[in-house]
């Protein structure tokens, strides 16, 4: 579970990233915190599209056919819309691509 965590932490982080919601220099924190305390451990993981877009769906954040995540917007602190939901909304490809990024930085 604990790996689970800290892909869906890095993932979130990229997202927010390319969201304009995250500064590139907290990312690059998170980044490297969350790679330090687990290097070799998400290596092993299959990371199925498939299999990730059913689970995020189905995540009690989703609503209905919509992806939806919680988003850091700082070290220690979560994005809020205008409306004060800190469910935001993401596109699947969106979704797709944070699983790209995933890849490309455990070595896959």
């Amino acid at each position: 579970h604990g790996v689970c965590v800290i892909l869906g932490m890095a993932a979130e982080g990229w997202i927010a990233f390319r969201l304009g919601i995250l500064r590139e220099s907290d990312f690059d924190k998170l980044s490297k915190t969350l790679t330090k305390f687990s290097p070799h451990l998400t290596r092993r993981l299959p990371l199925d599209k498939r299999m990730l877009l059913r689970f995020a769906l189905a995540d009690k954040k989703a609503s209905g056919t919509t992806i939806r995540m919680s988003l850091p917007s700082g070290i220690g602190r979560t994005y809020k819309t205008g409306g004060g939901d800190y469910r935001i909304p993401i596109t699947r490809q969106l979704f797709s691509d944070s699983i790209d990024y995933l890849r490309r930085n455990r070595g896959q």
